[in-house]
């Protein structure tokens, strides 16, 4: 029997109104959901050197998948 993967966290945010529209705009022209564009922009960010610059006193780690 295979393992059962582990169930996703659950995430609610607010955004403006602009900022949905641009999303939504974008996974409507790519046909991906909402949800798939801003999992893959949030995994994009875990891995980058962007929260360097966001947050350039802090130690930044690397996130590693298992």
């Amino acid at each position: 029997m295979k393992p059962s993967a582990e169930k996703p966290a659950r995430l609610s945010i607010s955004l403006s109104r602009v900022d949905y529209d641009a999303l939504h705009r974008v996974a409507d022209e790519n046909d991906v959901s909402l949800a798939w564009l801003v999992r893959k922009a949030v995994e994009k960010f875990v891995n980058s050197d962007l929260q360097r610059e966001l947050f350039p006193d802090q130690k930044v780690r690397q996130v590693v998948r298992l």
